[in-house]
């Protein structure tokens, strides 16, 4: 008797996982017809993204149509068949294309700034004229020199005089400013003769 009835038991949950699992492959295959526009019997991650457009989960959330793909390609074949709707979202991948794509952007940043750093000279003339010297013609002018003052405050608060700083830095007086000028400083005495006439 006992093994009658677990034999009833057993046919009984069997024909309900048989039912379960045609009922799956019903909304599986409907949910590819939705998706499937070009009818190739399978899902590109465009039809997919396409598909989610606008749409939101359960939370109220959009949903994100490259990571249901993502979560959905098994195979990583570029592409989602019926059977792989039957499935559950793979989240773990998901998430770990999702790790992994930060860390390339994260290394692709760190990059950038080295390289950006590199090009940076050495120096504190030859760096005053790498920002100043808009043209990098090797020499600055006077509306180059008003252009990275224009804003700049002095150690008292006021406005920097880019056109003092210009005149007493131009030793040669030829309208440039070239880095060995810029290595000698500020001509103080010129300014203030200057300024007294």
């Amino acid at each position: 008797m006992k093994i009658l009835k677990g034999t009833i038991v057993f046919l009984g949950l069997l024909a309900f996982t048989s039912v379960n699992a045609q009922d799956t492959k019903e909304k599986a295959e409907k949910k590819l017809g939705w998706m499937d526009k070009d009818k190739d019997n399978s899902i590109s991650k465009e039809e997919m993204i396409a598909f989610y457009d606008g749409k939101k989960n359960k939370k109220g959330e959009p949903v994100n149509g490259e990571e249901m793909f993502i979560g959905s390609d098994q195979n990583n074949d570029g592409k989602v068949t019926v059977d792989e709707l039957q499935k559950k979202v793979n989240w773990k991948k998901v998430n770990s294309k999702k790790a992994a794509a930060k860390k390339i952007g994260k290394a692709k940043s760190s990059a950038k700034k080295a390289v950006k750093k590199s090009k940076l000279p050495d120096g504190k003339a030859e760096k005053k004229l790498y920002w100043m010297d808009k043209d990098k013609n090797g020499s600055v002018s006077l509306d180059e020199m008003k252009s990275f003052f224009k804003g700049k405050k002095d150690k008292k608060g006021e406005a920097m005089n880019a056109e003092n700083i210009f005149y007493g830095t131009d030793a040669n007086d030829d309208g440039t400013v070239n880095l060995e000028e810029l290595k000698k400083g500020i001509n103080w005495k010129k300014v203030n003769a200057k300024n007294k006439i």
